[in-house]
């Protein structure tokens, strides 16, 4: 602060950067825990919908190839 001061810039001591309140950073947490959570449960149900969808293309496929 001192070496501001030299230089003729005076900043107020007393003003400090405000900090995010705890409530902020609480539904910061439970939004990021959630949105983990929804992740996973996307990657399964994609993998369902993969598992799916090659299924019917192979009974496509097969029913196809008995005509």
């Amino acid at each position: 602060m001192q070496l501001v001061e030299q230089m003729g810039i005076f900043p107020d001591r007393y003003v400090r950067a405000k900090r995010p309140a705890l409530r902020s950073v609480i539904q910061a947490v439970i939004a990021t825990i959630r949105m983990q959570k929804f992740k996973e449960k996307w990657a399964i149900s994609k993998e369902i919908g993969n598992q799916v969808s090659r299924f019917v293309e192979l009974k496509r496929l097969d029913s196809g190839r008995r005509r």
